[in-house]
């Protein structure tokens, strides 16, 4: 199973500036389209767990 890809703040500065990448979020969270059914348990004050399934590309690679 390949990792997560991860972008730290360097790498995201080296391709665009901070105003434009907050832009780009702000305008992609307008428009999410569908949403993955959430689950979320209370496990005490101020302790949640947070469970979001995530789509497979080809059923069976995961």
């Amino acid at each position: 199973m390949n990792g997560l890809t991860h972008f730290d703040a360097e790498a995201i500065r080296s391709v665009v500036d901070m105003a434009t990448c907050i832009e780009a979020l702000r305008s992609g969270s307008r428009e999410l389209g569908e949403l993955h059914p959430r689950a979320h348990v209370e496990l005490g004050p101020g302790d949640d767990f947070l469970m979001m399934p995530g789509p497979c590309p080809q059923p069976g690679s995961a």
